[in-house]
């Protein structure tokens, strides 16, 4: 074997002599190795043995590891709505209509109406103990509104979400916190 190519790539060659491997590019810089060859030989292969040993427990690892980058962090809900102009919304009186049908399942949603719909049972069961400080700010805001200026939608809204009235005492507690 001295001397001798035995594998070969596209610019990289490296040849065996006696027990010394060298790794050669095409700048002509050798980088001296000291039986690599086998080392490396040996770990490839016991890693294969472990691998068909362990492939049942590589797929549950990597279908947990999927799920958990799905379900991410639970504790909070997104933010990618947090930097909505509420305000702009309520001045509106199309789109806070457009906002109360969508929430009330009395007319389309967009993205953000969608989102809101599938969080607002949760937010208020549990007075709201996912949402971040702006979520908080934000909840308080649209609901106060609806309280002052459109009563009606308010009734509507705490009929459809809380029929049973199970939280709207302690999500009102909630809405008069700072």
């Amino acid at each position: 074997m001295v001397g001798k190519s035995f594998i070969k790539a596209p610019g990289i060659k490296i040849k065996s002599s006696l027990n010394l491997f060298s790794f050669e590019s095409p700048s002509s810089v050798s980088i001296p190795v000291v039986v690599l060859h086998c080392f490396v030989t040996q770990i490839i292969s016991e890693i294969i043995v472990i691998a068909k040993n362990m492939k049942h427990a590589y797929v549950l690892l990597f279908v947990l590891t999927i799920c958990g980058l799905a379900m991410g962090n639970e504790d909070e809900y997104p933010t990618i709505y947090d930097k909505i102009d509420v305000d702009t919304i309520l001045s509106s009186e199309r789109l806070s209509n457009q906002y109360i049908q969508c929430l009330l399942e009395k007319g389309p949603c967009t993205a953000d109406g969608r989102s809101l719909k599938q969080i607002l049972p949760e937010a208020l069961a549990t007075r709201c103990v996912k949402c971040n400080d702006r979520q908080k700010e934000i909840a308080r805001k649209i609901c106060t509104y609806l309280k002052e200026k459109n009563p009606n939608a308010w009734v509507l809204f705490t009929e459809k979400y809380d029929p049973e009235n199970k939280y709207l005492e302690k999500f009102e507690e909630f809405l008069k916190e700072n």
